[in-house]
């Protein structure tokens, strides 16, 4: 059960955690998790959240920064797209 973050919480990645940048659309791959098979290949927009989980930003600041950088209106379906992703990665131990 994915965990529910508020707007206002600041996702950090996790300090062990093993990731590296690949490919032109510089997607994230993340490679130490133990629960994982297979490294864990983020797409274009989980890599920007992960990337803007860097505990400065808060939820709400990371919806609105996709916002701005993919020229999105809807802010409220992003903010819960942002919600469901950042809950996702807090699950597999991804943030804290």
């Amino acid at each position: 059960m994915s965990q529910m973050l508020s707007i206002a919480n600041r996702p950090r990645i996790c300090d062990n955690l093993r990731w590296r940048r690949d490919g032109e659309d510089e997607q994230i791959i993340i490679l130490s998790k133990e629960e994982f098979p297979l490294p864990l290949i983020l797409n274009p927009t989980a890599s920007r959240i992960f990337l803007l989980c860097d505990g400065e930003h808060t939820v709400e600041d990371i919806a609105q920064a996709l916002c701005d950088e993919f020229d999105m209106e809807d802010f409220s379906i992003v903010l819960e797209d942002v919600k469901k992703q950042a809950g996702y990665f807090s699950d597999k131990g991804i943030l804290k």
